[in-house]
């Protein structure tokens, strides 16, 4: 896995997984146009990934950016990383019982039914 230096303002985080996984540096922004003169638009720098070892999802945070920011991503050939902030995601059981409600709405759709312990 590779590591992401992501910089921006004072800023300096580095993002790497311990084994296979996805990294991702966001940039969100929102535009609320003419249409939502209440709010203003949004410009959103959001870090994490996912780990596939555990499923776990990392996070390194969530940042607000203003006009003016740059953010600047360099791409490393090593694991240095800095702590997560949050990780989240399904326990094993949570999971099997995804899996175990999809095929039960699959098989209602296609007419089968299924014979549970």
């Amino acid at each position: 896995m590779k590591r992401l230096a992501i910089e921006f303002r004072d800023q300096k985080i580095n993002m790497s997984l311990p084994e296979a996984g996805v990294l991702t540096a966001m940039v969100t922004v929102v535009d609320h146009g003419d249409r939502d003169t209440s709010s203003s638009d949004e410009v959103q720098l959001e870090l994490g990934g996912l780990d596939s070892v555990d499923g776990q999802h990392p996070r390194w945070g969530k940042f607000d950016l203003v006009p003016g920011d740059t953010v600047r991503i360099t791409v490393h050939d090593d694991r240095v990383s800095d702590p997560e902030k949050q990780r989240t995601g399904e326990t094993e059981e949570e999971r099997l019982e995804s899996k175990r409600n999809y095929v039960r709405r699959v098989a209602a759709e296609l007419g089968w039914k299924i014979l549970e312990d």
